[in-house]
């Protein structure tokens, strides 16, 4: 009997829970790497543009994980009281965990309105009025 097969055996993580946000958390994307372990980060609720370090427990050790830019992540804001915000990144999210967070409503994109349209995730789409007169030329050209 071969008791090597389980080595080969994958863990697709079907079965792990999802982290959700709690208290002083919140949802961001990766903007660009600062070095040191730093990043810009775009707070996903408010749109704010902010610092944040990574944690040493996410970058090292066994479990750890490559944070590339556009990647959402869970940041926690510092609790030492300051004129500053200090975040730090305590989670990386993968793809099927962001998709799973828009399915629970947990994930919201923020959308943007201005004078010339709507901006959806950066697509512009502009408005425009289509309130016309009815009159009966209108009516004998349906």
């Amino acid at each position: 009997m071969a008791t090597h097969t389980k080595k080969h055996i994958k863990n697709t993580g079907v079965g792990r829970e999802l982290i959700t946000k709690e208290g002083n958390e919140d949802y961001a994307e990766i903007i660009a790497p600062k070095g040191d372990l730093r990043f810009e980060v775009k707070l996903l609720s408010n749109g704010k543009t902010v610092f944040a370090k990574a944690r040493t427990a996410i970058t090292r050790g066994p479990n750890k994980k490559r944070i590339n830019v556009g990647d959402t992540v869970l940041v926690q804001l510092d609790g030492v009281p300051s004129k500053l915000e200090h975040y730090h990144i305590i989670h990386k999210y993968s793809s099927d965990d962001v998709h799973r967070l828009h399915k629970q409503g947990e994930l919201i994109t923020k959308v943007e309105t201005n004078e010339s349209g709507v901006v959806f995730d950066g697509d512009v789409v502009v408005a425009t009025d289509t309130n016309q007169e009815m009159d009966d030329d209108f009516f004998d050209k349906i």
